[in-house]
């Protein structure tokens, strides 16, 4: 392979303490990618990534914090593509005070890494996971009317109920399209709804309910997609479908033991979206 090839199969993922980092870095090892990664100062964490098949080969592992601009540079230098997978910090939700410096992080660690791919001569796309939860709270919409990827949710009132989750993820995008607009970077994001298991299907395209949920693999191949093809552009919802009010409520609960289960009713709402956007492109 050439000088060239490799840098063209070279990609980086960024924020790989969730389910959706680990399982995109498994398939982007599958589809023949030479990849490298961030990480914590866990040795248990390296020890999982590194067993993963073909890891030995073409998985290249470096501690670095988002945090800090030099180390996000060192781990994306000569990759063509960029992932940032940020999982949510749900445990936050419910809690009685901002979580400033949670949030804060966030954002700055987001807008360090556009910058990063921004100033880097190799880059040609960033491909950012942000969340649906940064689409569904848009209290201004028409219920009869589907939820698609136009749609941002209300920052006053996610502040309002604590969902500061969703706060975090709604602002750190925000701030990404203001500063990859600026910079002239090509930034794709997927709005991913809440993260199960593998295997992968995207069903019918518009879904009427309360809570959206969708795969691990599902979500992993969408980033790919959005990275692999070059007429992806914007934001994409990305679920499989929504779970009733009981299912929904119920899994809640568990994400949100801090949130009263009144509260929890009012936020999540029936609900119309579409995930129509993603579906043409995983055509």
């Amino acid at each position: 392979m050439s000088v060239r090839q490799d840098m063209e199969k070279a990609v980086a993922v960024l924020g790989t303490n969730g389910l959706v980092g680990q399982v995109l870095i498994r398939k982007l090892l599958e589809r023949g990618y030479f990849v490298r990664s961030s990480i914590g100062s866990s040795p248990e964490e390296a020890a999982v990534m590194m067993a993963m098949p073909e890891a030995e080969q073409r998985l290249k592992l470096m501690v670095s914090d988002l945090l800090d601009y030099a180390d996000i540079s060192m781990v994306i230098e000569g990759c063509s593509t960029v992932f940032l997978t940020i999982a949510p910090c749900d445990f936050l939700n419910g809690r009685g005070e901002y979580p400033a410096e949670a949030v804060d992080a966030e954002v700055r660690g987001t807008l360090n890494v556009v910058e990063a791919c921004a100033n880097s001569p190799s880059i040609k796309r960033m491909v950012l996971t942000s969340s649906a939860s940064a689409v569904v709270f848009d209290m201004k919409s028409d219920s009869s009317k589907s939820l698609d990827e136009r749609s941002w949710s209300n920052l006053d009132f996610l502040r309002k109920n604590k969902i500061w989750s969703a706060l975090a993820k709604t602002v750190a995008e925000r701030s990404a399209w203001c500063l990859a607009g600026d910079r002239g970077l090509d930034l794709v994001v997927l709005n991913p709804a809440i993260v199960t298991g593998p295997n992968s299907k995207i069903s019918e395209g518009q879904h009427s309910g309360v809570l959206a949920v969708a795969r691990a693999d599902v979500v992993a191949e969408s980033h790919i997609a959005a990275a692999e093809n070059s007429t992806a552009s914007g934001r994409y919802l990305c679920f499989e479908r929504l779970l009733s009010d009981d299912e929904a409520l119920d899994l809640m609960k568990k994400l949100f033991p801090n949130i009263s289960h009144k509260r929890l009713q009012e936020s999540y709402s029936p609900l119309r979206i579409s995930n129509a956007k993603l579906k043409r492109l995983l055509e």
